[in-house]
């Protein structure tokens, strides 16, 4: 008899096109097609996204809520409206759920852990950040019931995911014993061979219009102050300066509060500078892209490095939680100190490398990806915690 998971997401996709959502989505597609139940219980501020729908298999339920149910603070209405509507319906199913599965550790855990004491199911909670953004410590800054939010849920969560050494680390510094701690790394599907190679990149440039023999770097996500990009701007401005051949390319994928800013510091730099705005497919720029750039002060794993590595991309990232886990040093990608503009500039001066060194990088990404962090090895960890805990 197959097992029904259910995925409780706060914030979820077409409101919100976030890397731990498309992770859920992923995962949640791969396990229907190996024969499980799926539902996702999130929320909808807009009544225009649908209440329920079925994508790929998966089931997909949105009560209103009016506001983002994760603000809680002078938006806590939105909070106890989700709570109710999601006790309401855990109460219903509470027969079919074999396990509650929640995204983040966010006010969602505090839900899926009542619901797991309530009705005696187990609960599993993936962390999506580290450091001082770590989402347990964020649930626990929350004005007035953070302390008690926190730790309810560090008591009551049958067993923690952390999809980074460094997460793993940090919750074994909060007392979690290390036999309720799970490694489970974010997963990506296999790495395309016709992204391999220098040949294959300049097609892939010439098909976005790009010089075939120019060096591409890349950023995809959101232009807001986590991510650092004013650094990682001005670090490559002064890199392409002094290393005009060949020629060299960042392509700025996305938008946000900083996007003005962005475009102001790189005034004069057209051709070397490029903003694309937002792009709901950026698989053709990570194709012809010889560097993927992570600047981020924070993070949990980057998925946009993820998927860029499989299609060839070799990383430049800070070193933030999930880093140390991509990426050797020097063998697959470089790694920088993100409050450090000098050591960024360093990275970028590693990236300057000939044809077989790229070729040698990407090949070395290549077994990284298949070997450690495909979907299909991400979900088979999931389904031997699901067996053990059903």
């Amino acid at each position: 008899m197959s097992k029904t998971i259910v995925m409780l997401n706060g914030d979820y996709m077409p409101e919100t096109f976030g890397g731990a959502q498309q992770q859920c989505g992923k995962v949640s597609a791969e396990l229907v097609e190996r024969g499980y139940g799926v539902i996702v219980f999130t929320n909808r501020t807009s009544k225009k996204t649908l209440k329920n729908e079925v994508n790929k298999g998966v089931v997909i339920v949105r009560p209103y809520t009016i506001y983002s149910p994760q603000l809680l603070g002078k938006y806590v209405i939105a909070s106890v409206i989700w709570l109710f509507y999601w006790l309401a319906w855990a109460y219903r199913k509470r027969h079919d759920i074999d396990v509650i599965h929640v995204h983040q550790a966010k006010f969602q855990a505090f839900l899926g852990c009542v619901a797991g004491q309530l009705f005696g199911i187990p609960v599993v909670v993936k962390l999506g950040n580290a450091g001082e953004h770590n989402d347990l410590d964020r649930l626990g800054a929350k004005k007035v019931f953070g302390g008690f939010l926190k730790e309810y849920v560090i008591r009551h969560t049958t067993m923690f995911i952390a999809i980074s050494s460094q997460i793993r680390r940090e919750l074994e510094a909060l007392g979690i014993k290390s036999s309720r701690i799970e490694l489970i790394f974010n997963g990506v599907n296999p790495t395309q061979a016709g992204a391999i190679g220098v040949k294959n990149k300049r097609e892939a440039k010439a098909q976005l219009g790009i010089p075939s023999d120019s060096m591409m770097y890349v950023f995809a996500g959101r232009f807001e102050p986590i991510k650092n990009l004013e650094n990682a701007l001005q670090s490559f401005i002064e890199f392409e300066a002094a290393n005009r051949v060949p020629s060299k390319q960042f392509f700025l994928i996305g938008d946000g509060m900083l996007a003005s800013r962005l475009i102001s510091q790189s005034a004069g730099l057209a051709g070397a500078i490029e903003f694309t705005g937002e792009l709901t497919d950026v698989s053709s720029y990570f194709l012809a892209a010889d560097f993927v750039v992570s600047p981020s002060l924070a993070e949990g794993m980057s998925n946009s490095v993820l998927e860029a590595m499989a299609m060839g991309a070799i990383p430049l990232t800070t070193a933030v939680s999930g880093a140390e886990d991509l990426v050797v040093p020097g063998v697959t990608g470089w790694i920088a100190e993100a409050f450090d503009v000098n050591s960024l500039l360093a990275m970028f001066q590693c990236s300057t490398l000939s044809e077989q060194e790229l070729l040698e990088m990407q090949l070395a990404n290549l077994d990284r990806i298949d070997n450690i962090f495909s979907m299909g090895r991400t979900v088979d960890s999931l389904e031997r915690l699901y067996a053990d805990l059903a």
